[in-house]
């Protein structure tokens, strides 16, 4: 490669020194076609990650939902072994209280009864 003379007064030079012959007009035609290109480019990329971002959205909804979903469950589980204590609770009360005859327990077992039929009804 030689060294260039510097553009002599009043005389500009956009010439690349991979294409000295190109001519200014062409030169910058090219760069606007590659600017354009580039841009359409940085939206087609800009659109791809706004799509994945909506869809990491909903994946965290969804498990979001699904956690929801877990304590529920989990919930709903502790009070059925709640209610199946009581009920084992009161069906032993009731062998022991039949085979003795007590009214007045027996009177206590059924408000019991009733206040677990509240409990499975809720």
């Amino acid at each position: 490669r030689g060294v260039r003379a510097p553009p002599r007064d009043g005389e500009c030079s956009l010439q690349s020194e991979t294409a000295p012959s190109e001519d200014p007009q062409e030169r910058l035609g090219d760069l606007w076609e590659q600017v354009a290109a580039l841009r359409a480019e940085v939206e087609d990329q800009g659109g791809a990650m706004q799509d994945h971002i909506a869809e990491c959205n909903a994946r965290l909804q969804d498990m979001e939902q699904g956690i929801q979903d877990v304590a529920h469950a989990q919930e709903v589980r502790q009070q059925v072994n709640h209610v199946s204590e009581q009920a084992l609770r009161l069906a032993l009360r009731t062998q022991r209280v039949s085979g003795r005859g007590g009214d007045g327990e027996l009177r206590a077992l059924r408000g019991e009864c009733g206040a677990l039929g509240e409990d499975l009804s809720r």
